[in-house]
Parts: structure tokens; sequence; C-alpha cells
């Protein structure tokens, strides 16, 4: 019997191999491609969350630290003038009325050269008018309309918020211009009876604040995008060092959290949202040292978090780079593993259109071994012969 020709088996177009509805390459690539993708974005995301979550529990504690050495700083500084003021005024040198007015100057100017921090120290008499002023400012001036003296002379401390000082302008040097700032303070002064006899009075250069939070935060620490914003207790920008960092305008005051209790927390670190940027943000609030009660100051050290997490999208970014490069060597691989599998099912479909119109020696493939596909071709050889009315011709591997 002479053997039918070769059929003519559905011609595929090129194309539909990559169609996963139809090809089995195409959904393997497919499967094995979305699975790596997923577990490299899955992965790299949880890395940088890990990543992100280290650097936030060491930079933030940083700068709640920086803050609070400023803070410190700043605190102490004004204790120690304010100290010296009430050591000062419990002198002999101003308690007794006997003492002339020129060696009451001698010792102010002395105070006032040997401390950089004071720009002006005077010396009121209690109708409120300055009778001693170092190098001769302000004396014979009328302060008896001022906040600090009426507290001083009433037998109070005062320690005053930062405020404007032009008639200290020739006084104060000072670096870009406009209208120094200083801080007052205003102790009284009394005899040995207790009686007041006058009022000392000082103004400290808030330049010499700006100094501590540069010892603190250096410039160099600006390269890095470190900006240092001082605001007073009403939430004023009294110092900012990280204008080129958000634009000229500094952030409002941090949003500090309060307790249940309406305490407000004191120090700590925190995330901000400003318009469209983040900050991490470490915070302390001025409360003063001993016998000084502070000024209720708040120092923020804020870095931007594009700046703060930079390390976090490089990881993430190279940890993708791998894993899509990964997934493009497994899709390739899966891909030409399904087709080894694809050209065996096409032998089979081969073999099964020759049986179909006839070919009685057409022999469906039997592939050595007890995979699926081995198994699947084994079963079907059987179901052909059994048709056929033939025995079944065991595999010559098989041992049979």
């Amino acid at each position: 019997m002479p053997r039918p020709s070769a059929p003519t088996p559905e011609v595929p177009r090129w194309w539909d191999m990559f169609n996963p509805v139809s090809s089995i390459r195409a959904q393997t690539a497919l499967v094995f491609g979305l699975l790596a993708a997923g577990l490299t974005v899955h992965f790299s995301n949880r890395a940088a969350e890990a990543l992100a979550s280290r650097i936030e529990a060491d930079a933030g504690p940083l700068f709640e630290t920086l803050a609070g050495s400023i803070r410190e700083r700043i605190d102490r500084g004004m204790y120690e003038r304010f100290h010296e003021l009430q050591v000062a005024a419990g002198m002999p040198t101003f308690r007794d009325p006997a003492v002339s007015e020129a060696t009451r100057r001698m010792a102010l100017n002395l105070i006032n050269d040997t401390e950089e921090e004071y720009a002006w120290i005077g010396f009121a008499n209690p109708e409120g008018r300055i009778v001693i002023g170092t190098h001769g400012l302000r004396e014979g001036t009328d302060v008896s309309g001022e906040t600090w003296f009426d507290i001083a002379v009433h037998g109070g401390n005062h320690v005053g918020n930062v405020h404007e000082a032009p008639d200290l302008a020739d006084k104060i040097a000072r670096t870009g211009g406009g209208i120094p700032r200083v801080f007052d303070l205003a102790v009284p002064v009394t005899d040995i009876n207790g009686k007041i006899i006058g009022v000392l009075c000082a103004s400290l250069r808030w330049s010499w604040i700006n100094e501590v939070q540069v010892q603190v935060v250096p410039e160099s620490a600006r390269r890095r995008l470190f900006g240092v914003t001082i605001y007073s207790a009403r939430g004023d920008v009294l110092l900012d060092t990280g204008t080129d960092i958000w634009a000229g305008t500094p952030p409002p005051y941090p949003p500090v959290p309060v307790s249940p209790r309406g305490q407000t927390s004191f120090r700590g670190y925190l995330h901000e949202e400003v318009e469209r940027d983040t900050y991490l943000t470490g915070y302390a609030l001025t409360r003063g040292f001993r016998n000084f009660r502070g000024l209720g100051l708040m120092i923020a050290v804020r870095q931007p978090d594009r700046r703060a997490f930079a390390e976090v999208g490089e990881l993430r970014g190279d940890i993708r780079l791998i894993g899509f490069s990964a997934t493009a060597f497994l899709v390739v691989a899966a891909w030409g593993f399904a087709g080894l599998l694809t050209q065996r099912l096409r032998a089979i479909e081969v073999a099964a259109e020759y049986i179909r119109d006839g070919d009685q020696l057409a022999l469906i493939p039997r592939p050595a071994g007890r995979g699926d596909l081995a198994r699947m071709c084994r079963s079907l050889s059987r179901m052909v012969a059994k048709l056929r009315g033939v025995p079944d011709t065991p595999e010559k591997s098989s041992g049979k």
C-alpha cells in the first residue's frame, strides 16, 4: 500500500507566536516575565522602605540632637549673660550710692568689652533715665515707658525677645547691612536696705546666636542641604540659613506634637509637608537654664527628603535595574524552553495528521523518559495501536 502524501497542516501566521491567547511560548514568557517583574518591584519597594526606616531612625535623632545642641548653647549663653548682670547688680559698685559715676562707667565698659555678646550696657535711675551707658551711648535717654524698665524697677527680672536697635547700628558690626537686632536684659539694683536705686540693663547682640548655630551646623553642611531656622515664641522667623534650599521662604513653625494633657513636646523629629516639598525636621524648644526661664525660641534643623533619602531612590533603582535585566534574561530563556516544547508538540501534530489521512506507517513520537510529554505520547501511541487493531510496540529503552 503506497504511503499517502504528506498532509497539509494549518500554517500558523508568524505573529501568532507572540499572541499569549494561542501561543504556549508567549504564555510561558508572559507568565515568567510578569512574575519576575512583580517580584522585582515588590522587593525593591520593601528594600527601599527598610532603608528609609533605617535612615530616618539614624538621621531623625541626629537632627534632633543638632537642634538640641543649638538650644542648649542659646539657653546657657543667655543664662550666663543674665547671671553676669545679676552679679554686677549685687556688687558694691552699683549698690553703694557713694560710688562715683566714673567708677560705675568703668565697670560697665569692662564687662561690655570683655564679653562680645554685649552690644551695650547701661544704668538707669529710678525715674527711668539712662545715667550711664557704655561708650556714652543712650545716656540721657528716657526709658520710663519701656516694658523692661517697668518690670525691673518694681523688683522683677526681664529678658526680652529680639527687636531692632537702629541707635546701635554704629556700635554693632554686622554683615549684609540692615538694622541690628538685640535682646534686652534688665535687673533691679537695690541698696543695702533693699530699696531700689536703679535698673541695670543691657542689649545682647543677636548675631551671636548665628555664631552658635554655625558652630553646631557649619556652612559645609549646606552642601548637604541642611537648613537651620529659629522662630520666636510667636512664630516669627528670627534666623534662617536655608534660603537657597526652600527658595527664600522658610517653612512655617513646625507642627510640634501636643500630648493629650496639652503639653508641648520640647524636642523630637518629624516629617513636614510644605507645599510641594517634604522635610525631615529635628526641633528643640528653648526652656531656659537654672533661674533663667528662657525665651521660648524654636530651633528647627531641616533637610529635604529628596536629599535625606536620596540613597533610597538609588537603591530602588539599582534593584530594579538588576531585577528587570534578570527578567529579560528569564523571558528569553522561557521563550527558548517553550520553543523546544512547541517543536515536540508540532511533531506530534504532524504525526496525527498522517494518521488521520490513513498512513498505516505513521507513529506518534515517543520521547524517552517519564515526563508528562513522554507519558502523553505513550498513551496516544497505545490508543492508535488499539484503533488499528495491532499490538502496541513498546520502547526499546523500556527493557520490555
